[in-house]
């Protein structure tokens, strides 16, 4: 069941973290098309990450419409804060534990592909990544005279969310790398 879980949670950390660019973020701030195409990236990782996911289609249609009415709400409340990011990540963790209940309760368990210890450090790197983007959301909800009199800050608010970006492309390789073994 554990393992389970932790590919639905990788499934979601490696499509709203690296895969989902900035372009991606404005264009779901612009309406339903943005939305639709990051819950279409959702909907392809996890169905990587799981053995024959068309028998398993009822549970992929729950979770990327779980998704779907979680970032069109936290798009039509228009909130852009560190609060919204952390309530947005709850949501989808509280979504996900639900699905797997779900997936439980009606015994619709599916295998998963990547071996146990390749899900442990893909989670681990996806988790430090998801961290990565939170610092940058709270440097930049810092004054600028905080910005200006700590270097950290200032480096964490022009620098964090590329550095994290390009990190996470390592994570993607990695984890279809293990996938095609």
């Amino acid at each position: 069941m554990l393992e389970v879980f932790l590919t639905f949670l990788l499934a979601h950390l490696i499509a709203d973290f690296p895969l989902q660019t900035n372009s991606l973020i404005l264009l779901k701030k612009k309406g339903s098309l943005g939305i639709f195409i990051h819950v279409l990236i959702h909907l392809i990782v996890a169905s990587f990450l799981i053995k024959d996911p068309f028998a398993n289609w009822q549970l992929l249609l729950l979770l990327c419409s779980v998704h779907w009415i979680i970032d069109w709400t936290k798009i039509a409340m228009s909130t852009d804060s560190l609060r919204s990011f952390v309530w947005d990540q709850i949501a989808h963790l509280l979504s996900i534990i639900l699905l797997i209940a779900v997936a439980y309760g009606v015994d619709i368990i599916p295998d998963v592909v990547l071996s146990t210890k390749v899900l442990y450090l893909a989670i681990t790197y996806a988790l430090l990544l998801a961290f990565m983007v939170f610092i940058w959301i709270w440097a930049n909800h810092q004054s600028a005279e905080t910005a200006m009199g700590n270097p950290m800050i200032g480096w964490a608010q022009r620098r964090m969310l590329g550095f994290s970006q390009r990190a996470g492309f390592a994570l993607v390789g990695g984890v279809f790398f293990n996938l095609i073994q």
